[in-house]
């Protein structure tokens, strides 16, 4: 009997969890991205419609912050630190899409992805210098 109580408590126990993970889970995604989830089965071009909306205003979001960071590097070294630390994690991200993409062998992606560095790594340069002439000032 003992047994019993412990399993149902463990049960209850878990359940509740599962029950405040996923209201923690929905409180910090966006409601137009929970939309899309919720629409993935019964209205999937709706879905996709909204996800694709949802990460295009994040894609010009950031986009926007990159801006306006780069117009403030030669005078905040703050501004400067923290966009070279978003390009710093580009680097690291288009690293990772090579790795597993890399046994594909799609030739374009690889490719796309070494210009996509280059770039980086030349923003990364000229932010290094924005920033030694900061400092040196």
């Amino acid at each position: 009997m003992e047994i019993m109580f412990g399993v149902l408590g463990a049960v209850l126990v878990v359940a509740l969890g599962l029950w405040l993970g996923k209201r923690q889970f929905e409180s910090t995604v966006d409601p137009e991205l929970l939309e899309a989830m919720r629409l993935e089965k019964s209205d999937p071009a709706r879905a996709e419609f909204l996800a694709d909306k949802y990460f295009t205003r994040g894609v010009a979001r950031e986009e926007l912050e990159r801006k306006e960071l780069w117009a403030l590097a030669p005078n905040d070294m703050g501004a400067a630190q923290e966009l070279r630390r978003r390009l710093v994690g580009d680097l690291a991200a288009d690293a990772e899409i090579q790795l597993d993409t890399g046994k594909s062998g799609n030739a374009g992606l690889g490719r796309t992805l070494e210009e996509s560095q280059q770039r980086t790594r030349e923003q990364i340069a000229k932010l290094d210098e924005i920033m030694s002439r900061t400092q040196a000032i």
